[in-house]
């Protein structure tokens, strides 16, 4: 700095006088507060605490004496970050956090355009004026348009921040029920970047379970425990996730908004399918498509991370294929690839073309699980989605061994099921023991497949009951090829009663045949 108080650099003149520093202050740092490098004159005026006049011969001062920079736009910006530093701690909090509050109030009220595409914007300026809660809310909507554009790890910086303003607001019910849904949706930006293994989305998971105790079951936490249900599905727990399903549906019928009792359907009816009740999960899937409406719902996959339509349309599917209705399945899952041509969502369409695989596979249709198999690695592969790409590549290597591809179809398979467990999910492993114990018996590892068959009975203890009576058939398949088919009737006998016990048909019928076939085998011990 030189002796007549101005900056070595040409450019800045640093304000020299009091008083224009208040002009500073007055016209500058009460719009920004430290957000924004830049702003509009338009919005400075709207924000009303200084005479236009005024507004207008500050800013031609600033400009003049090198503290501000105009732009062709209508802009204005300070030339130096020091200079926006020295102007807002000039202020006391007090006034920072009145200016904040108001340009907050400004954007909102008479810039709507502006607070929708800078929700980050209007979010800074309330959590500098104080507001926490509503700063919070602003936050989360930054983080949903940073998932609508495909920016996870944006995304997630926004909900880490939401986060950090939740921790400092009192111990309520409400700030159980805002961390509970934030700590969900963190968790799952995470992991849409990093990985389901990831720590820092572990870790999330962790807290969300934890919250999940404590919180009530109410129309006003229910966005934020819906997450939870997920979640527990994921991680094998089907009894407990259906449990908690139930609540949130209770709970959702006094819900205000249509997306909440849409979801809550929607979790319900998949809980109900792997629980092993097709028939209970086909009526809440109906439900769900019944409050579905396209146009209101189009954002929904950005909020809850899947298509509500194409997913329950996909696990009716499943549902009808246990239910031996092979027709109403293929046009159930043809009606969800339908629904996502129209509306991409890469996520939800892995989902549903593993979904259609698994339905062809129950109704013996091996050339279409080949297909949709296909179809899924190849959007899992491009998308980096690698829980579907690790259970398309088990589908497929199915198939493939099944088709008389043995030594290669069962190394994909197996590499596919080792791919899912290295993500930490528990759920599917009992189908997955199906899948490789049907190989597995094609190849005729008999051990190999009856030892994956009793970690598969093990794996259903979690209330993942769907494909227990399969487990039972193939367990019978395998004593039989074994010679021992008094113990393979038994088997047969108890798949049967398991089948009819969850309105299975499918099940049923396929335990039937393999029973009839040990008819003539000769009775061992």
């Amino acid at each position: 700095m030189t002796d007549d108080g101005h900056s070595a650099d040409p450019d800045i003149r640093v304000v020299s006088t009091p008083e224009e520093l208040r002009h500073l202050v007055t016209l500058f740092n009460q719009v920004w507060g430290s957000i924004t490098p830049v702003v509009g004159v338009e919005l400075l005026r709207a924000i009303g605490t200084v005479d236009c006049s005024e507004l207008d011969w500050g800013l031609e001062r600033l400009v003049a004496d090198g503290v501000v920079r105009a732009g062709r736009d209508g802009t204005y910006a300070f030339r130096h970050a020091l200079l926006q530093d020295v102007a807002r701690s000039s202020l006391r909090r007090g006034a920072l956090r009145a200016h904040n509050l108001n340009i907050a109030r400004t954007l909102l009220a008479a810039f709507p355009e502006i607070a929708a595409l800078e929700p980050e914007r209007v979010a800074r300026h309330l959590e500098y004026a104080g507001e926490l809660v509503e700063s919070v809310g602003h936050w989360q909507r930054a983080a949903d348009d940073a998932q609508r554009r495909g920016a996870q790890r944006e995304a997630a910086w926004h909900l880490e921040r939401a986060l950090m303003l939740t921790s400092r607001l009192p111990a309520t019910p409400q700030r159980v029920a805002m961390e509970l849904e934030l700590r969900v949706l963190a968790a799952r930006a995470h992991a849409a970047t990093a990985g389901w293994e990831d720590p820092v989305a572990a870790a999330h998971r962790r807290r969300a379970e934890l919250l999940g105790t404590v919180a009530e079951h109410t129309p006003q936490s229910l966005r934020a425990t819906l997450g939870l249900t997920r979640q527990k599905l994921f991680e094998g727990r089907a009894g407990d996730a259906l449990a908690l399903a139930k609540l949130q549906a209770e709970a959702a019928k006094s819900a205000i908004e249509p997306e909440l009792e849409l979801e809550a359907a929607c979790e319900l009816g998949g809980a109900l399918l792997l629980a092993g009740q097709p028939r209970r999960a086909i009526d809440q899937l109906d439900r769900a498509l019944e409050i579905y409406e396209p146009g209101r719902d189009r954002d929904h996959a950005v909020r809850f991370g899947r298509d509500p339509a194409a997913i329950a349309l996909t696990h009716r599917a499943l549902a009808l294929a246990c239910r031996d209705d092979r027709e109403g399945a293929r046009a159930a899952a043809a009606a969800a690839a339908q629904i996502l041509r129209a509306r991409r969502h890469p996520f939800s369409e892995a989902w549903v073309h593993c979904g259609a695989a698994t339905a062809a596979l129950i109704c013996g249709e091996r050339d279409v699980v080949r297909r949709e198999a296909a179809i899924a690695l190849d959007i899992a592969g491009r998308e980096g989605f690698a829980g579907w790409h690790a259970h398309a590549s088990v589908l497929q290597g199915w198939a493939r061994v099944l088709d008389g591809e043995h030594k290669d179809g069962l190394a994909q398979l197996r590499g596919g099921v080792a791919a899912w467990d290295a993500t930490g999910a528990g759920a599917l492993r009992s189908w997955h023991a199906c899948l490789q114990a049907g190989a597995l018996l094609a190849c005729e590892e008999l051990d190999n497949g009856s030892e994956t068959i009793e970690a598969g009975l093990v794996a259903i203890e979690g209330g993942e009951r769907w494909c227990e009576p399969e487990l039972h058939r193939l367990r019978a398949e395998l004593l039989r090829a074994a010679g021992l088919a008094d113990r393979a009737a038994a088997s047969a006998q108890l798949a049967i009663v398991c089948a009819r016990k969850m309105s299975a048909p499918a099940w049923e019928r396929r335990a039937t045949q393999t029973l009839a076939g040990l008819a003539g085998a000769p009775h061992t011990g």
